[in-house]
């Protein structure tokens, strides 16, 4: 299989328990540096599109800055890359590919660090032997520590916000690498009522 870059997509919503959920939605919508993503916000959902690393250090951004102590929030979102129906609305929307990789919002989470718990499925598109193509995926996990368990149709992690991020980018990485389409749905959460 060619091993080409794909423009990733995400799109996800944040569901933060709290009277203040309009300043902490807008708030970290406003705050995430989108220089490198094309980014568009509806009355649902926000949508990154771009390179790998560059969505995902968005979407770390956002997720993190909408963090507050003792807030029980959850980031609901789907991660995707490969449609064949979209690659002409990808290359005329997606920023252009640049030879400079930093990651423009790293400096202001690199100090944040609070538990978060992941929920997240994986769907190899087209594939017949798509378990095969799990598995690999799975192993990524436990490798990174973070593995808490397998539910039916999902794989369940726990960790710090950078640790989660490092694991969910080596995940999309392997994806790029291995897989013409996939689709990651995903849930992630923070201050769980059980540990209230």
């Amino acid at each position: 299989m060619e091993k080409t870059m794909k423009p990733t997509l995400c799109r996800f919503s944040l569901a933060p328990m709290s009277d203040s959920f309009i300043e902490i939605i807008l708030g970290a919508i406003a705050k995430v540096d989108t220089s490198r993503v094309s980014a568009v916000t509806d009355e649902f959902s926000t949508t990154y599109r771009g390179g790998r690393r560059q969505v995902l250090d968005a979407l770390k951004a956002c997720f993190a800055y909408s963090y507050r102590e003792g807030v029980h929030m959850a980031l609901n979102a789907v991660l995707e890359a490969g449609c064949p129906c979209r690659a002409e609305e990808d290359a005329r929307v997606c920023p252009a590919a640049s030879a400079d990789e930093t990651l423009v919002n790293e400096a202001g989470t690199a100090s944040l660090h609070f538990k978060t718990a992941v929920k997240f499925s994986l769907y190899s598109m087209g594939d017949e032997d798509y378990l095969d193509r799990i598995a690999p995926v799975i192993a990524i996990v436990k490798d990174a520590g973070l593995f808490v368990r397998s539910d039916p149709g999902a794989t369940v992690m726990q960790g710090d916000v950078g640790d989660i991020f490092n694991c969910l980018e080596a995940v999309a990485a392997h994806c790029e690498a291995n897989l013409k389409h996939y689709v990651i749905q995903l849930t992630l959460a923070v201050n769980l009522p059980e540990e209230a």
